[in-house]
């Protein structure tokens, strides 16, 4: 389970992996789920902010999905782990740039760069 906060049109929101395999997205003054998606077979646990529309969510599939968060719809999977992955960072590599940084539960790190034209 992962979890962070952003404010979305004025109201703050959770976004959270709640172990059950949902992602959602929680008006926190009012208690409510605004948002939620659900992966038939894959238990969700990391996520993290990648911009204003897309979140990455680590999967119990090995993947790591990236959700646009406003349609509530999967829109592409980062392959290359053998083990359920389990956390997902955005960092800035000093030498790749803009990258995602993945862990899996059998301790393997990945490092993805986002970077097209290097």
């Amino acid at each position: 389970m992962s979890a962070f906060v952003k404010t979305i049109d004025n109201i703050p929101c959770l976004f959270e992996t709640d172990g059950n395999g949902n992602f959602n997205i929680w008006d926190i003054d009012n208690g409510i789920v605004k948002k939620n998606v659900t992966i038939k077979g894959c238990l969700m646990r990391g996520v993290c902010n990648w911009n204003d529309d897309y979140v990455l969510v680590a999967g119990s599939d090995k993947c790591v999905k990236v959700i646009n968060y406003n349609t509530q719809k999967v829109e592409g999977q980062i392959d290359g782990h053998t083990n359920v992955v389990c956390t997902v960072q955005k960092i800035l590599h000093p030498v790749n740039g803009e990258s995602i940084l993945t862990g899996s539960i059998d301790g393997k790190i990945k490092l993805y760069s986002i970077e097209v034209n290097k």
